[in-house]
């Protein structure tokens, strides 16, 4: 639409909105006039009624002026013959006081006599029996006076009745009742004393009520039109059967006169309103469209042209428009020097383009007819790309694009679709990785940079894509052992998973590996792990799987069910398998395994647990001396709920020590006790074989250690405090507990703590503790034997037991282990290694405690060799607190070992 039209259409609407305006505005003032003339016919309504209230009043007194007449005259008539209502010329008032019906009845309610005045409103004999029923029912001797409104068919009155009594003794005479009508007549006088319009209605349409406005009790009912107002008054009475009105109507004078006005100024103000706007268009169009339109016809001409040099004409006009002309003036010298500089940068970015190492070309979109895309041809390309396809520049130029992706191997792709896409939401489209030629690999990036125009830039990523394939293969496969790794195991576990197909999980551990790797270092260790993977590899087919964990764990996936028997001699196969000797220098090692054996989905559904569950079960081959296949049970599961459990265990402080007495043999008498752990939950007291090993593994062991031992500290005190100055106390310490970096100082620190000499403390140590760092804990130890603190050397006998450990560790004390003890009153050879062993440990100035001595016999002979201490069931089993003490107190009453119990 041409700018002239669009001012013609504004000011077109403007004048109508100005038209609309006035006229709502003079109805609104027209209806402001309306309640005027509302209030005006209230007023006088209003005054009619009050008019016709004091004819009402008029009349009721009237009425009772009678009666109060008739009251004497009834007296007179009494005592005399004469007629006194024709001496005081009753009769005459009668006539002419405008009351149409009057009656006078006796004491008995019988008519006595009526009086009808003679009116061009004549009552009709029926409905004077109306009347003089009514009147009867109406007559109330406690009222000297009822006035109220009856109706008939076609007429309304007042009616007024008054009792006439004696004035001496205040008895019933009689009544007067008087009757007027409400009347046109009535009306009419009324009307003409006013100067209004009044008339007695019976009809009125509540469906034309303009307004209701409230009147004393009643209500004033409002109907008006564009040329008069009426207000209707209900008559209202108790015997009023029919609807009387009285209507009072009014002109509107007032709001016709001002609304003939009011319509003259709206005419005239519309019709300046619309030569102003005529003019106001006149004038704009002149002075604004015409300038514009020359404005644009020099834009047109300077596109037409592509003449960035010719410039619009100014008309010299200073306003607006001319800033405007002069701004264009301005943008066109940009516009010029801009076009200068992109003419000399195309030049520089074609130099760019050629020296570019990334593949670039420059392509117009080609469509059919119906404008859909149809292909794309090759307008200009880059040295690079040249070299990429391997094509000179006369066969890349014009080559549709359609050729160029058939020459790679991206695959099935809908050109049409990508060309699409990227003319439509102008965002780049991404092909990564695709084969340009069979060495060849690039990502393509294609953009558009213009409507019907698009670039490709081709990016060589060979080396690149080599790169990421060894990383890939890197990050499935162990680098040393070229087993998959752990990544790539639980992908494939998960995936036997997806599609819920059977499987057995073989969780191996070398034995003694990491003594392997200390001894010949760790270069020939990582031969040991290449050549049991090789090994192993032997076992790789289409249902069984190879990896590595890490370290020297190894798992086997066997696809399928299998029964126990099967699933055991498959692990033994392993074993036999992967025990091989390895030699190195004077060295010679047997490679032996560990086997857990896990199975799906019968022991469990999650990877991860099935896993556990196979090391588990692994740890129970090594426990169980190594070499050997264990598959997962319930028990073991026991241990797993005990590793989970730990750690709340250790924070709600459910590990409590137990004290067993230690006895000296030589002394008769109680002179420490060693304390046992003794793991409480839910009233069930847990044993310490059922978790030891577990808290170990998982380093719970070093918290409840140290819990033990300030518990037992503080028990040790408490007893030299009682009397018992040579109390001592033993405390089992683990090798995690030992390696704990601040193990020295927390003894220290447990010691001041409760200000306990050193000397009462033994820590106690078992020699499979020490086997892998013997050096390191002996350097622990001594710290702590120049603390004061004693060192026993527990469980000798059995597993490592060896005397270059008693020669390495600075220990005060040997435990020989009850195993070396259970036979000894009948097997001369244990009491012979029994009595050596003291007589050795006495030689080293070491003190000796006997184990689990059960049987009064076994007392008696370690007595006999010289045995110094003794512990077991036979001087007491393991107690609480509370119950150690009624034992010591026990054994000071009786003084005997054979009571103590």
């Amino acid at each position: 639409m041409k700018l002239s039209l669009k001012i013609a259409a504004i000011f077109t609407v403007m004048t109508v909105l100005t038209i609309i305006l006035y006229l709502v505005s003079s109805n609104i003032m027209v209806d402001y006039l309306y309640q005027g003339e509302l209030t005006r016919i209230t007023g006088i309504s209003s005054g009619v009624i009050n008019r016709i209230e004091g004819e009402k009043g008029k009349f009721v007194g009237k009425v009772k002026e009678y009666a109060s007449i008739l009251e004497m005259i009834e007296k007179l008539d009494d005592k005399n013959d004469v007629n006194f209502m024709e001496e005081l010329g009753l009769y005459k008032k009668f006539a002419s006081d405008g009351i149409e019906y009057k009656i006078l009845i006796e004491p008995n309610l019988k008519i006595k006599q009526t009086y009808e005045l003679e009116h061009k409103h004549a009552i009709s004999e029926v409905e004077k029996v109306y009347i003089q029923e009514l009147v009867l029912d109406l007559i109330d001797d406690d009222k000297t006076f009822i006035q109220d409104i009856l109706s008939t068919e076609k007429h309304v009155y007042w009616i007024g009745i008054s009792t006439l009594k004696n004035n001496v003794n205040n008895e019933i005479i009689g009544y007067f009742v008087g009757v007027k009508a409400i009347d046109q007549q009535l009306l009419t006088s009324i009307e003409e004393s006013m100067g209004k319009n009044i008339k007695l209605v019976e009809e009125l349409d509540r469906n034309r009520i303009s307004k209701i406005q409230p009147m004393g009790d009643q209500e004033l009912m409002l109907i008006y039109n564009d040329d008069n107002i009426a207000s209707y008054y209900q008559l209202l009475g108790s015997h009023i059967e029919e609807e009387f009105y009285i209507r009072v109507t009014e002109p509107l004078v007032v709001k016709q006169e001002t609304k003939r006005n009011i319509d003259m100024f709206t005419t005239i103000l519309i019709a300046l309103c619309i030569v102003i706007n005529f003019i106001l268009a006149m004038i704009i169009e002149r002075f604004v469209v015409r300038r514009i339109v020359n404005i644009n016809r020099g834009i047109n001409s300077i596109k037409t042209s592509k003449n960035f040099s010719e410039r619009i004409i100014i008309d010299q006009i200073d306003d607006e428009i001319g800033t405007l002309e002069k701004d264009i003036n301005e943008m066109f010298d940009s516009l010029e020097m801009a076009n200068d500089y992109i003419r000399s940068k195309e030049a520089k970015y074609s130099g760019v383009l050629t020296t570019m190492t990334n593949g670039f070309a420059y392509y117009r979109i080609e469509r059919d007819e119906q404008g859909r895309i149809l292909d794309a041809i090759c307008e200009e390309f880059n040295d690079a790309l040249s070299q990429l396809m391997n094509v000179d520049r006369a066969e890349m130029l014009g080559k549709k694009f359609s050729e160029f992706i058939n020459n790679t191997y991206i695959g099935e792709i809908n050109l049409s679709d990508v060309l699409c896409q990227i003319n439509d939401t102008h965002k780049p489209i991404v092909f990564n990785q695709i084969k340009l030629r069979e060495d060849k690999w690039v990502d393509l990036t294609l953009n558009i940079i213009e409507k019907g125009y698009f670039t490709i830039l081709v990016n060589d990523v060979s080396e690149l894509k080599r790169f990421s394939e060894e990383m890939k293969y890197l990050a499935e496969y162990d680098s040393l052992t070229q087993l998959k790794n752990r990544f790539s195991l639980y992908q494939y576990l998960h995936s036997l998973k997806r599609i819920n197909k059977p499987f057995v999980i073989y969780f191996m551990d070398l034995d003694n590996f990491k003594t392997l790797n200390d001894t010949v270092g760790h270069r020939e260790g990582d031969k040991v792990l290449h050549h049991v993977a090789n090994e192993l590899m032997k076992l790789a087919s289409s249902n069984v799987c190879i990896g590595r964990l890490g370290g020297d764990e190894f798992i086997v996936v066997r696809e399928g069910v299998y029964d126990p028997t099967d699933t055991m001699k498959y692990g033994e196969d392993i074993i036999q398998l992967v025990n091989k000797r390895f030699e190195y220098a004077l060295y010679n090692f047997d490679i032996k395994v560990s086997i857990g054996v896990s199975i799906y989905p019968q022991q469990a559904l999650d990877v991860n647990t099935l896993l556990k569950y196979g090391d588990i079960a692994m740890y129970k081959s090594k426990h169980s001396g190594g070499n050997s296949v264990h598959i997962f049970t319930d028990t073991m599961m026991e241990e797993l709920e005990v590793e989970a459990s730990l750690k709340d265990a250790v924070k709600n402080e459910e590990f409590i020590p137990y004290y067993q007495p230690i006895y000296d043999i030589r002394n008769d008498k109680i002179i420490g006790a060693e304390a046992l752990v003794r793991w409480e939950k839910g009233g069930e007291v847990i044993v310490p074989d059922r978790f030891i090993p577990i808290a170990k593994k998982t380093g719970d062991i070093i918290a409840i250690d140290y819990k033990i031992l300030d518990k037992a500290c503080e028990f040790c005190k408490q007893w030299r405090l009682r009397g018992i100055e040579e109390f001592t106390i033993s405390v089992n310490m683990s090798y995690r507990s030992l390696k704990h970096p601040n193990c020295v100082e927390i003894i220290r620190s447990t010691l001041l703590k409760y200000n306990l000499n050193p000397s009462a403390l033994k820590i106690e140590i078992t020699e499979d503790e020490v086997l892998d760092y013997p050096q390191y804990i002996a350097k622990i130890l001594n710290a702590l034997k120049l603390l004061g603190v004693k060192i026993a050397l527990d469980d000798f006998g059995v597993g490592y037991s060896s005397f270059n450990h008693i020669k390495m560790l600075p220990i005060d004390t040997l435990k020989i282990d009850r195993s070396l003890l259970v036979k000894i009153e009948d097997d001369n050879k244990s009491l012979a290694i029994v009595e050596t062993l003291i007589n050795l440990a006495h030689t080293l100035n070491l003190e000796v405690v006997c184990e689990g001595i059960e049987e009064k016999p076994q007392v008696e002979i370690l007595r006999g060799i010289a045995c110094d201490l003794i512990q077991g069931y036979y001087i007491s089993q393991p107690l609480k607190e509370k119950l150690f003490d009624k034992c010591i107190e026990h054994y000071n009453l009786n003084k005997t070992i054979e009571n103590i119990i």
